[in-house]
């Protein structure tokens, strides 16, 4: 059994697609689910991004995840099923938290698929095109829709 032990949301204003080029709302979000959650950013073992390959929003997400953990985030399994399944679009954050759900009992992180060449400034660890055995007590979840908000889930195994 997986619990929801925090949760953030955000909100930068936009409108259709285009995302904010500022990654202030995101990282707000993400601090907010991990107070919610009473986690340190050393305590999150992988990311399920939202990772939809624009690179806009590639972007923002990889500078607010470094904005929230640092040099750690550089440790840090991020993932994205999207590039496996498309956008769902309404149905994309369910299907993250049911993966998220699937990553914690196997303990696997699902890899990104078709990352062959990402931004220079995207550099962080992806898990590109195989997926990959971690041992994994939380996992935080960034969701994103178009209009600007952020909504960020962190699950985990019962305290």
């Amino acid at each position: 059994m997986r619990h929801s032990l925090g949760f953030g949301t955000g909100n930068e204003g936009g409108y259709g697609i285009k995302t904010d080029a500022g990654e202030h709302a995101l990282a707000d979000a993400v601090k907010t689910a991990l107070d919610d959650a009473s986690l340190s950013v050393s305590e999150i073992d992988c990311i399920n991004a939202h990772g939809n390959a624009l690179p806009d929003y590639d972007l923002v997400e990889t500078r607010a995840f470094k904005t929230v953990f640092g040099r750690s985030i550089y440790n840090i399994p991020i993932s994205s099923i999207k590039s496996m399944i498309g956008h769902a679009m309404g149905a994309a954050s369910a299907l993250q938290v049911a993966a998220a759900c699937l990553t914690l009992q196997h303990s696997v992180v699902p890899p990104t698929i078709n990352l062959d060449d990402p931004d220079p400034e995207c550099d962080l660890d992806y898990v590109p095109n195989l997926a990959r055995v971690a041992r994994l007590k939380n996992v935080l979840i960034n969701a994103h829709a178009m209009g600007g908000t952020h909504s960020v889930i962190v699950l985990g195994h019962p305290r």
